[in-house]
């Protein structure tokens, strides 16, 4: 995988399609499919693409298919369904909408109903508006259908079939989605070569952010120097909006306005991510504007590095995922009661004014992929060899926080309104001393049988060697 840094290399991948290609290997979604169709005791499985939609007037949002819908299919196609049929002459079947004339005019790449089949082995390809027409005919003898429940089309047409007169139907419907996402929890060698990629091309364009980044530059100059290291690196799209958050943005969780001019003295907190063939990254770097951490901001970061690498310790093979929260946990609350904002470290609520977003979920082809990993005391779904996994700490010190914590922690912690108000007076001559400070620090991990792999280990987080690498020279401000 080479990764390049380079403004020299040429613009020619800007001229790739916006459409994610189809993948080549049709042996993976095959089994994939296979696979499925065995677990559904001989129902038939229906799934729909999401359709495009439009962003104003006549333009429309970029177009990003369903994941689960490409995770079986490899297919791209808005609006298309896919139908499995166990034990059938034609177990995978496409419903596309053929291009218009126009269509094929004005839009991007469309395929017919032949070009489908043969792109995405498909063992039949039918006009979309056939559907109705053929699902009785697919649907035989089989009494259960698999879908997403939550599809208003599919609902629509599995309440017509179940009403229909004429022929053979369905009487069961169950829930198709628990069965992929089951599927899509553990990822194969194959997922994993696609997110390094994206986690690579991400560490470039977070490192070129650190040498690039100047008082008095705007957020959206580092977003844009972030995103071309994306596009040059094979990665035409973003996993999510990028997050350029810096000084009092920093302390916004989703931050996305990346319009604010940045000052000497501040932090700027990166939460970003590219998307290689529909596999992304989502990491998070913090670092002074300026090149140098204050003591204030140091103290803090180092406070979350330290929780951090506690939770990654944590994280192997038969550990429920809470568990590695509650690692980080154990570290935040010393570190507070260490710099004077708590005053007591078993309190079950005084650390929740700086630290309240659960650390982990897992990472994939969305950005808070498939799988319930647990947010109670029990711990949740056990880790396993293939998952790929974030682990992000934080500690925020927004001037809005005070206000309300102050509104909500009685009620949510079940705690006397009195108790909150003294902590919070004996503690706010420290708070303000940290004020405006957000610092969040995330990698992505890849759970291994012996333990686990930082896969994002290429872009810095210590102290020392964040602000070695924003000592050197970028190639956007030469």
């Amino acid at each position: 995988m080479k990764i390049r840094n380079s403004l020299l290399w040429g613009t020619c991948l800007f001229a790739l399609s916006l459409s994610c290609f189809a993948s080549s290997d049709g042996e993976i979604f095959r089994q994939r499919r296979e696979h499925l169709i065995s677990k559904l005791e001989g129902g038939i499985a229906i799934l729909k693409n999401t359709p495009v939609y439009v962003r104003n007037n006549d333009v429309d949002y970029v177009y990003r298919t369903d994941s689960d819908f490409y995770y079986l299919t490899g297919c791209d196609i808005p609006d298309a369904v896919m139908i499995l049929t166990a034990g059938s002459e034609t177990p995978f079947v496409l419903f596309i909408d053929p291009p218009s004339r126009m269509a094929a005019l004005w839009g991007s790449r469309h395929y017919t109903p032949a070009q489908a089949q043969d792109t995405f082995e498909a063992d039949t390809v039918y006009a979309l508006e056939n559907l109705k027409d053929k699902f009785s005919e697919l649907t035989g003898p089989r009494k259960t259908v698999y879908y997403d429940l939550k599809n208003a089309e599919i609902n629509d047409l599995m309440r017509e079939a179940s009403k229909s007169r004429w022929g053979s139907k369905p009487d069961t419907f169950r829930d198709l989605l628990p069965f992929v996402h089951q599927m899509r929890m553990i990822k194969s060698p194959h997922e994993i070569d696609q997110m390094r990629h994206a986690i690579e091309a991400t560490c470039a364009g977070l490192n070129e952010s650190m040498r690039a980044v100047r008082p008095g530059m705007y957020e959206y100059e580092i977003q844009a120097i972030l995103e071309y290291q994306f596009r040059i690196n094979d990665c035409p799209f973003n996993g999510f909006p990028s997050i350029v958050a810096s000084g009092p943005n920093a302390t916004i969780l989703h931050y996305e306005q990346n319009d604010r001019l940045m000052q000497s003295g501040e932090l700027l907190l990166m939460d970003v991510g590219a998307e290689y063939n529909y596999y992304g990254a989502d990491i998070t770097r913090t670092f002074p504007v300026n090149g140098t951490f204050t003591k204030e901001q140091a103290e803090i970061y180092q406070l979350v590095l330290d929780a951090q690498e506690a939770a990654i310790d944590s994280m192997i093979p038969g550990v429920p995922a809470y568990h590695c929260h509650n690692a980080s946990e154990n570290v935040i609350k010393q570190g507070l009661l260490r710099l004077g904002l708590i005053t007591d470290a078993e309190s079950r609520w005084q650390y929740l004014l700086y630290y309240f977003p659960y650390i982990n979920h897992s990472l994939g082809m969305d950005v808070h992929d498939v799988g319930d990993f647990g947010r109670t005391r029990s711990g949740g779904v056990p880790l396993e060899p293939g998952m790929v996994m974030t682990n992000e700490p934080a500690l925020y010190f927004g001037e809005n926080w005070i206000a309300t914590f102050r509104r909500g922690a009685p009620r949510r912690y079940q705690v006397e309104p009195d108790s909150v108000d003294a902590f919070l007076q004996e503690v706010m001559p420290v708070y303000k001393k940290y004020m405006d400070i957000g610092i969040r620090i995330e990698d992505d991990i890849l759970i291994t049988p012996d333990g686990n792999e930082v896969l994002s280990k290429n872009t810095p987080k210590k102290i020392g060697e964040i602000e070695a690498i924003m000592r050197e020279e970028s190639i956007f401000n030469r």
